[in-house]
This record gives structure tokens, sequence and C-alpha cells, in this order.
């Protein structure tokens, strides 16, 4: 939890600083779950495995069809065909897998880290009272303001019973959480409130005088209660 804001927000790095990604104060490193590294090894791990699968397809296609060449220009057409067919095979199934290795691994880390936005937009519309604009979200993610908007839109989208695109009264937009906006106080009368007096042994309330009352009218009530 952080100490100033009492949510469970992930941090934000920037360089070795940490600060909490609902407030925006400091935070102590490595006290809980990172935004800016979510997910990150995952994508960085996929996007490597992607590049390596298609230096593995390129550079074996082209040893195999090297190969078959030589053997076939020294020998048979038939032994060239046999030694290249299977190198090419053999490098098509390695790259595969490496491209769909790749491909999950980094789809893997884009979920890890969506899942850790949405945390921290939660915490950060909890801390606000249910309003975020997508400046602010930007500000907590740590991401320019079109990705933050975008990825409020795509959750309002998603998650229609969480999260509502709205406009204030100057056509402004900005994401309410209806599930986290804070009620509104009403307005009650206390018991000791100067206008309201109370007379009669009974205890009940035999008049009540708002502010502001014309003297013509308390002149009448007066006059009344002399009757």
């Amino acid at each position: 939890m952080c100490p100033h804001c009492g949510q469970n927000a992930p941090l934000i790095y920037r360089g070795v600083a940490a600060s909490c990604s609902a407030c925006g104060r400091p935070r102590v490193p490595l006290t809980t779950q990172s935004l800016s590294f979510a997910g990150k090894p995952s994508r960085v791990g996929g996007t490597v495995a992607g590049v390596i699968g298609w230096i593995v397809l390129v550079v074996g296609l082209v040893v195999a069809l090297f190969l078959g060449s030589v053997f076939g220009a020294i020998f048979t057409t038939g032994l060239g065909l046999a030694i290249g067919i299977p190198v090419g095979l053999m490098a098509i199934a390695v790259s595969m897998a490496l491209l769909f290795s790749g491909k999950q691994l980094k789809k893997s880390g884009e979920v890890t880290q969506k899942d850790m936005r949405r945390r921290a937009v939660l915490a950060l519309a909890t801390n606000r009272g249910g309003v975020v604009t997508a400046r602010e979200a930007a500000a907590a993610l740590d991401v320019p303001a079109a990705e933050a908007d975008a990825f409020l839109t795509d959750l309002a989208k998603t998650e229609p019973e969480e999260v509502t695109l709205e406009l204030d009264d100057k056509g402004g937009i900005y994401y309410a959480f209806p599930r986290l906006m804070q009620a509104q106080p009403r307005t009650r009368i206390a018991a000791d409130d100067p206008r309201v007096r109370v007379s009669g042994a009974s205890g009940v309330p035999d008049s009540f005088e708002s502010e502001g009352l014309d003297d013509d009218d308390s002149v009448q009530e007066k006059h009344r209660r002399r009757r």
C-alpha cells in the first residue's frame, strides 16, 4: 500500500526513482510490482525469438539450396535433392517454432502490461473519486496522452459496467468509474439548528422560521399568538 494515498498501486520508475502511479508521490523501489517493467521481459523475448526465427528461416533455406546445388552438380540431382530438402525442412520447422513461440511470448507480455495498466488506472480513479481524464492517466501510466486515451477508450468498450465515457459542461472528455465514484453528501438540518424552535412540554416543534422572514409576517405571527 502507498503510505501517501493508501492505494495498492504499481510503481512507476523514472530512472532509478520510483513513484506511486495513483498519487505520483515518491515510493521506496522494489516494494511492490512495477508498471514500467510489467510484461517487458516477455515482450522483448518474443521480439528476439521472432527475429531469430526469420534469420534461421532465411539462412536455412540458403544453405539447403547451396548444398542441394553443389551435390547435384558433383554427383546426381537425386543426391542433391536428398540432402537439400531435409536441411530446408529442418530450417522451416525450427523457424516456425521460434516465430510461434515468440508471438505467444510477446502476446503474454502485452496481456501482463494491460492488466497492470488497468490496475494502475483503477487505483488512480479510486484516489480521484472515480473520475479520470486522459491527461491524468497518461501521467500515471508514463505514456503519451494519445496512448492513454486509446487505452481508456478500449477499457470503456470492453468493460462498460466499470468505465464510461462522459462529457463535462465545457465539452471536455473524461472517464467515469461508477463503482468508484464518491457519493455526494446530503444536506441535513441538525437538531440544534437555530432555525428550528421547540416549545411546550411535549417537545414537538410548533413553529419553523426560515432565515430572512419578512417583518410583516413576524408581526402577524405575534398578533395571532396574543389572540
